[in-house]
């Protein structure tokens, strides 16, 4: 049998408004607030959205005790695998200060990193890693210097707008 669209809209809109009616507000998106409730509510649906952005970093982000020591071993493992070296020293710095959680992603943090001692552009670089599960972090992406002296560009597709300004500061010193 065939619905014809207004018969599947009339039947979107009554399902939006039992929604509305009986569901409790967390299990739909914020934006559903913004539009149906106007501007009155934009408010509430960002301070939902930040509470469960809070609950992911709260779930997701090591415990301050093991934090470093994940961080670490994390970093080592991953760029011993990528060399196929049994064992490499890492140092970093953060490229900013704390986590940052973007909607409903892992919470993410942004490094830039030396590798076993960082003498060549190849083995320093900036870094995208992200908290999962208290346990671990898993590095998404490693972007070397060498890289982006070569491609500038290379690096605003995989970190904020602020942390490649001091990407870009790190390379042209």
């Amino acid at each position: 049998m065939r619905v014809s669209p207004s018969v599947r809209l009339i039947a979107a809109a009554v399902a939006l408004m039992i929604a509305i009616a009986f569901f409790p507000r967390w299990l739909l998106p914020s934006s559903f607030f913004i539009v149906w409730h106007g501007q009155a509510q934009q408010g509430s649906a960002i301070l939902a959205l930040g509470a469960i952005q809070s609950s992911h970093i709260t779930e997701n982000v090591p415990d301050a005790a093991d934090f470093e020591r994940f961080l670490q071993r994390d970093l080592q493992s991953y760029f011993a695998d990528a060399r196929k070296e049994p064992a490499v020293t890492v140092e970093y710095e953060p490229l900013r200060k704390g986590v940052t959680q973007s909607g409903l992603s892992f919470p993410r943090f942004y490094l830039w990193v030396r590798i076993s001692g960082g003498t060549s552009a190849a083995d320093r670089g900036a870094v995208r890693l992200s908290a999962i599960d208290k346990k671990r972090f898993e590095l998404t992406d490693f972007v070397s210097e060498q890289t982006i002296r070569d491609n500038p560009d290379s690096i605003s597709t995989i970190f904020p707008a602020l942390v490649c300004e001091t990407i870009r500061t790190k390379v042209t010193r």
